[in-house]
């Protein structure tokens, strides 16, 4: 396993701590040697061994211990004041990203987007950059582009960095021309692709179209789709279509096998996410078809789908709830399902809260969080704590 980030031990960073805790100088104690090779970047989180990251309540990418529950500012330059464009935690914050941490730097991605006059029509020329930030030099260098195109970041498509493998969606701005050919506007959407790069070599690998985009947008109501990563099972990525805007679940969902580099379909499912082994998915009035989340009903019924051997398993719920998997659990309201036994069990760490989403499984506890009229908060559960209620 390569050293990652281990040069956080030696530096001080500039602390701004959410979650309630006072502002703090000192070190951050996370051993980054032993930073998982596997990261899901959702964009708005990546969970490492000790911490993740992820956008602090001030909209700041910020760096939380899983061992003291600080939480730091990601930067290391202790004279910065957070809000210049040389500062890194600015550079992710303006572009709405969180990087994937390996071998000592930090990678993220720069988007360009011009309109431009060519042979007297107006087009649009898209640029892609995957930059590498050295985190003990606090350098930027670029790691190589793509013309063309756009990585579909900022909307939660998400990322995977696999060993030194980093997958990525790109897209094509999906232009929309006058009758003269001139461009009238572009988005984040359009045609989109898989790619990967080497963060050891450099080298940028095209994966193919995920889906015919061509054909999608002949239908008005699936002209903004786009994939997103949902999880990961064994040498498996699966890939959801969904809305941009959030508020429509597709049944499409692809699978990339990271060994045969080759695209499959599941049978179509609204699903939510991969982990555990498990899928989870939902349906509405028993179809699996396009579920609005703004006109939710009570026909919606919850499943998991175990990878393995097909078993499909109803979740129990009191009403529509968003729902998270970890610690081969279900994670809802201030409630878990247990997988194993089929139970569910209220927890009382929980009790004074209304909802919740799981983290992490970190030194004998589940880090949670926890949301109230107030806010949110950060909690450790002890597992064995979760393991009674279900004896």
């Amino acid at each position: 396993m390569k050293k990652i980030l281990s040069i956080f031990l030696l530096l001080t960073l500039t602390c701004s701590v959410s979650c309630g805790k006072d502002e703090s100088d000192t070190n951050n104690d996370i051993d980054f040697s032993k930073a998982n090779t596997v990261q899901f970047n959702e964009w708005n989180q990546v969970i490492l061994n000790d911490g993740m990251l992820r956008f602090n309540e001030g909209g700041n990418p910020s760096l939380l211990d899983f061992n003291t529950l600080e939480e730091m500012i990601f930067c290391n330059d202790p004279g910065c004041t957070h809000t210049t464009s040389s500062c890194i935690a600015m550079t992710l914050k303006s572009s709405h990203q969180l990087p994937v941490i390996y071998n000592g730097s930090a990678y993220y991605f720069s988007n360009i987007q011009n309109q431009v006059d060519k042979d007297g029509k107006r087009c649009v020329e898209l640029k892609a950059s995957i930059i590498r930030y050295d985190i003990e030099n606090m350098q930027t260098s670029t790691v190589g582009t793509l013309d063309g195109y756009n990585v579909s970041s900022c909307d939660g498509s998400g990322s995977y960095l696999i060993d030194s493998e980093y997958y990525f969606f790109t897209n094509n701005g999906d232009p929309i021309y006058d009758e003269a050919g001139n461009v009238l506007s572009t988005n984040n959407s359009g045609q989109a692709k898989l790619y990967s790069v080497n963060l050891d070599t450099e080298k940028i690998t095209d994966h193919g179209e995920i889906f015919n985009y061509e054909e999608y947008k002949k239908d008005p109501d699936k002209r903004n789709l786009r994939p997103y990563f949902i999880g990961k099972h064994l040498n498996f990525l699966y890939i959801r279509l969904d809305m941009g805007n959030g508020t429509i679940y597709s049944p499409e969902l692809y699978i990339f096998d990271t060994e045969t580099k080759k695209f499959t379909q599941h049978e179509s499912v609204l699903s939510k996410s991969v982990v555990d082994g498990y899928l989870l998915y939902y349906t509405s009035d028993g179809k699996k078809t396009c579920i609005d989340k703004s006109n939710l009903n009570s026909d919606i019924r919850i499943y998991l789908e175990n990878l393995d051997t097909g078993e499909v398993t109803e979740v129990p719920h009191p009403e529509y709830a968003n729902m998270s998997i970890g610690g081969r659990r279900v994670w809802y309201d201030n409630c878990c399902y247990d997988i194993k036994t089929g139970k569910s069990a209220d927890v009382p760490e929980l009790s004074d809260y209304l909802s919740c989403n799981y983290l992490a499984e970190y030194d004998g506890t589940y880090i949670i969080f926890a949301f109230s009229d107030s806010g949110e908060e950060i909690l450790k559960i002890p597992v064995k704590n979760i393991d009674k209620l279900f004896q």
